[in-house]
């Protein structure tokens, strides 16, 4: 079992009932899903970095990544109907964790310039990596992956309300603000 799953089933649901009026620990919010996205803006130009995103979403999980594709026509981008743009990976269950595990320990506390993450009034946080190389399976084959993009993550969580998810998103010790309505 890794660190954070360990501290989310076992410290974090009795804090979560320390802290709220929820009866049962049942009914307190847990980690459904981990979304990784890499975008491409310019895949006119260089198709095969697609196939690079691809490799890289693999590497770094260790599942199969899916592509994604554009929905509308923009003739400015030069951007047609159905034309594959980036690559994503939804992780669940535990190898959600395992991965957030590797976040929060290994690749967050290496990023000079981080930035502070906020909090939606709805169940996600997401943030973004500027510079995927900074996860080891990526830097051990620097010559493959030099030219990559912004590596988007998105945290999803079942909580009810904007306090449940301040509350359940900061057991994982995460640089993040939420604002005040």
């Amino acid at each position: 079992m890794s660190t954070i799953k360990y501290s989310s089933q076992i410290i974090g649901k009795e804090d979560f009932l320390l802290k709220t009026s929820l009866n049962n620990t049942y009914q307190s919010p847990e980690l459904v899903k981990i979304s990784l996205n890499l975008g491409i803006l310019d895949v006119v130009k260089e198709k095969k970095k697609i196939l690079l995103s691809l490799i890289s979403l693999e590497v770094i999980t260790g599942q199969k990544a899916i592509t994604t594709r554009s929905k509308k026509i923009n003739p400015s981008l030069k951007i047609r109907r159905g034309m594959i743009l980036g690559s994503k990976i939804t992780l669940r269950k535990n190898s959600s964790f395992s991965f957030l595990d590797k976040l929060c320990l290994l690749i967050l506390p290496q990023i000079r310039n981080l930035k502070i993450f906020h909090v939606a009034s709805n169940s996600h946080l997401s943030f973004r990596v500027e510079n995927p190389l900074v996860f080891l399976e990526l830097e051990n084959k620097f010559m493959f992956f030099t030219n990559l993009p912004f590596l988007d993550i998105t945290l999803v969580s079942n909580s009810s309300n904007k306090l449940e998810n301040t509350l359940f998103f900061s057991q994982f010790f995460l640089p993040f603000y939420s604002k005040k309505s």
